[in-house]
């Protein structure tokens, strides 16, 4: 019983130090943070004037 109150103990430990220290890869500096939220909405900016301009030249095809 001892044992796996041990081992019990042991594996939460190791949950809490791996939630304390996430991997380098995700995180992300401020600096890192801003850059990929220009380019979403620099996506976003592009994305909705191309649907502008497809949404345009559709309405100007059916009613011309």
């Amino acid at each position: 019983m001892e044992m796996s109150q041990a081992s019990k103990q042991t594996t939460i430990h190791e949950e809490s130090e791996h939630v304390q220290n996430p991997e380098p890869d995700q995180i992300f500096s401020p600096r890192r943070s801003l850059e990929l939220n220009q380019k979403k909405w620099w996506i976003s900016v592009a994305l909705c004037l191309f649907l502008v301009l497809l949404g345009d030249s559709l309405v100007m095809r059916c009613f011309s």
